[in-house]
């Protein structure tokens, strides 16, 4: 019996050993992590199921290069003038039991042609117009990818990673852990989990929700608050 229970606890102490000596690539319990925006902590703590991650930079062919994340293309240069090597960048990181690989690009299709943006003062009643330089630098799209999958990823590096991207058993969200004062930041992972569907009867319907969308109206209070603080 002593044997049994060694045996099964063999498994645990060797993962506290592997998080103990290798902290920094990816290896952080979710159960007791201290988010430092209370807000954010509240919003993660109501889903049904987060992960929080190290991600880091990488090569095409997968090696380590930095955990600085932020990027941004080109620098104002036009996508089409970037060499093939600047056109792509690749982030890695370990989730629930996976090697997940990010192949992203900039999303050229995000702005229009004639997008201009407006900043209006209204102190000084001045109205700044200033017209898009090449394209857009920091929205990017691609794929997610391990060894037995490949799935779609919409991610903004502007300032760490933020974003969705596609699994087989659905669809996650990541962002940063806000406020967070170490050089390698974590970030968190958490599941989109749309709501079930119901068949209602015409007389619970009642009126048109926002934009004729049925059930358009229904987000949990933590949500839309945290949301509009994010905005």
């Amino acid at each position: 019996m002593p044997c049994l229970q060694e045996s099964r606890l063999l498994p645990f102490l060797l993962l506290h050993f592997a998080c103990l000596v290798a902290p920094r690539v990816g290896c952080l319990p979710s159960d007791g992590f201290h988010f430092p925006d209370p807000d954010q902590g509240d919003f993660i703590r109501s889903q049904h199921e987060f992960s929080v991650v190290r991600p880091r930079r990488v090569s095409q062919d997968g090696r380590f290069m930095s955990f600085l994340l932020t990027h941004h293309f080109g620098h104002g240069r036009d996508k089409r003038d970037l060499e093939p090597s600047e056109k792509y960048v690749y982030y890695a990181l370990a989730f629930r039991g996976r090697d997940l690989t990010f192949n992203l690009t900039a999303n050229s299709h995000l702005l229009a042609n004639e997008y201009v943006l407006e900043r209006r003062s209204g102190a000084s009643n001045v109205t700044l117009r200033r017209r898009a330089s090449g394209e857009n630098a920091c929205h990017l799209i691609g794929s997610v990818m391990d060894s037995n999958f490949e799935g779609a990823a919409a991610i903004s590096t502007c300032k760490g990673l933020k974003g969705f991207f596609s699994l087989p058993e659905g669809h996650h969200f990541i962002e940063p852990v806000q406020g967070y004062e170490e050089d390698v930041q974590p970030h968190v992972i958490y599941q989109s989990t749309p709501p079930s569907r119901t068949r209602r009867s015409p007389q619970s319907r009642g009126g048109p929700s926002p934009c004729g969308l049925r059930g358009g109206g229904h987000i949990s209070h933590s949500r839309r608050h945290y949301m509009g603080r994010e905005a």
